[in-house]
């Protein structure tokens, strides 16, 4: 092994798998809350520019842990050989891999209603799948130190960022906006299934389940998995899927919209 190949596979070194709701968990739910409150409170009313740019460096530390996470993943080795081989089931395009695309698209596509559906995408779709992995995080503890830190920094930034778009684009906290993130999630999920539909078709001894909506493995969300295959058949699961998802960031977008409609009467009557 070269030094490169010496520095990755010691950043792939093993420890006894954390457990849910145990130190390492709780540890950084800890530290979501702290960082998410300093994110609002330095940035809640920051200029365009500036709030752009945190935007932007929020995707910079994602992509990095992305990077590395990718290298680890592809970095066996065998008698103290390095072996090189990507594997195709953690290729980077799930629901929570969405914003590695989107906040670089949210820092600099000029004001517009896809702008905003991309925002309150992040702030409703994404933040749901990020708080979901913190709430339940049973399936991404691995004995790798570094991807379970990687993930939980990931996720975590997911959460962070959504709720930092809630404060900070209270003003476009309407309705309209919500709807428009509507088809945003419904393009990602149809360039998710024509990614399970082509890749399996070259591909077809790799597990490759962007999205985790292929048609052709099981679904590993919890709860889904009991859907399909077994409950229903694939076009109902995918309905379903979809649906669920979409009343979750309603749920989430209406919790939004009635905090910022109390807090607008509260400013009216001090008024």
């Amino acid at each position: 092994m070269n030094s490169f190949e010496r520095l990755i596979h010691a950043l792939s070194a093993e420890w006894e798998v954390p457990t849910v709701y145990g130190w390492f968990h709780l540890t950084f739910c800890g530290i979501l809350a702290a960082v998410t409150l300093a994110l609002c409170l330095l940035f809640a009313n920051a200029k365009e520019k500036t709030f752009r740019r945190v935007l932007f460096c929020g995707w910079i530390l994602i992509f990095l842990f992305e990077f590395y996470k990718q290298l680890t993943l592809s970095l066996e080795v065998e008698n103290g050989i390095a072996v090189w081989s990507f594997s195709w089931y953690h290729f980077p395009f799930q629901l929570c891999s969405s914003p590695l695309y989107l906040l670089p698209l949210a820092a600099f596509l000029p004001e517009s209603r896809a702008r905003d559906g991309i925002l309150f995408f992040l702030a409703t779709y994404s933040l749901v799948g990020g708080a979901s992995v913190y709430i339940y995080p049973d399936t991404v503890f691995v004995e790798a130190i570094g991807r379970c830190i990687q993930t939980m920094v990931h996720h975590g930034l997911q959460v962070a960022f959504g709720i930092l778009i809630f404060v900070h684009e209270q003003r476009k906290i309407l309705w309209r906006n919500f709807l428009a993130a509507i088809p945003c999630f419904l393009f990602l999920v149809g360039i998710a299934l024509a990614l399970n539909i082509g890749v399996h078709s070259a591909i077809p001894d790799q597990t490759f389940n962007m999205f985790f909506i292929s048609p052709y493995f099981s679904c590993e969300i919890p709860i889904f998995g009991e859907v399909y295959p077994g409950l229903l058949p694939y076009p109902l699961f995918l309905v379903l899927y979809i649906l669920v998802l979409t009343l979750a960031s309603a749920i989430l977008f209406s919790a939004a919209y009635g905090v910022r409609q109390i807090a607008c009467r509260k400013c009216k009557n001090s008024d």
